[in-house]
């Protein structure tokens, strides 16, 4: 019995010294090469248990319902819909995004109602340059282009986002965006930057639209329009 008793106390002392080993041993890595190091190699000899990886919870923006946005007028859904006709045709293979230019076009129109739309089919009320007809502002010597027809107005836009010097950012964002570095809204502040409109909120009214009215309220029925405008 005395001897069962002191092989017990050896093996309890055995231990004893192996708990104090690992601690020492965790003790002198953390001592010698600094607490990040030294938990991570304690962790690697199976000193300490392995931390759980830590999970990065991301709170996805809730998509919002415009179902409840007001209804526009018969006369300006007319215009929403004849104008993003005319776009989605003319400008197949081009930078820009259709809905961007719808967007522009309802912005800059008052969706349809501006005198320069009505009297000049310009949908972007560009000023006239050498060569274009014109209609002259009221109140001012502006002189604003005149067009045949809508789909010229989207031809004079080009030339400008093509061609002008101080239109080099927007080519820039529109290279930006077709590789996925750059979104819709930075080419609209792009367009903004050149000294399009002289509201200051011109580019925050465009994204608005662009959001709720484009892309919200009306994405469907714009979407079914593209669709059988080119359906074969």
């Amino acid at each position: 019995v005395q001897k069962d008793n002191i092989n017990e106390g050896k093996e309890e002392d055995n231990m004893n010294v192996k708990d104090m080993a690992k601690v020492g041993a965790i003790a002198t890595m953390i001592n010698t090469s600094g607490v990040n190091a030294d938990m991570i190699k304690a962790q690697d000899n199976f000193l300490l248990p392995k931390e759980k990886p830590k999970v990065e919870v991301v709170q996805k923006e809730k998509p919002k319902d415009y179902s409840k946005l007001s209804e526009l007028p018969e006369d300006k859904k007319k215009f929403l819909l004849d104008s993003a006709s005319v776009i989605y045709q003319n400008n197949q293979g081009k930078d820009v995004p259709s809905d961007i230019l719808i967007a522009i076009a309802l912005e800059e129109t008052g969706y349809g109602t501006s005198r320069f739309y009505k009297e000049g089919n310009n949908y972007f009320n560009m000023v006239a340059e050498k060569g274009d007809d014109r209609i002259k502002a009221k109140g001012d010597n502006t002189q604003v282009a005149k067009f045949e027809s809508p789909s010229e107005s989207l031809d004079k836009f080009y030339t400008w986002v093509e061609n002008k010097p101080h239109y080099k950012n927007v080519r820039e964002t529109l290279e930006k965006y077709k590789q996925g570095e750059a979104t819709k809204g930075d080419i609209i502040d792009a367009i903004s930057d050149t000294g399009w409109a002289e509201n200051p909120n011109w580019s925050k009214n465009v994204k608005s639209i662009l959001k709720a009215r484009v892309n919200g309220k009306h994405s469907e029925e714009l979407k079914n329009l593209e669709n059988s405008l080119f359906k074969k």
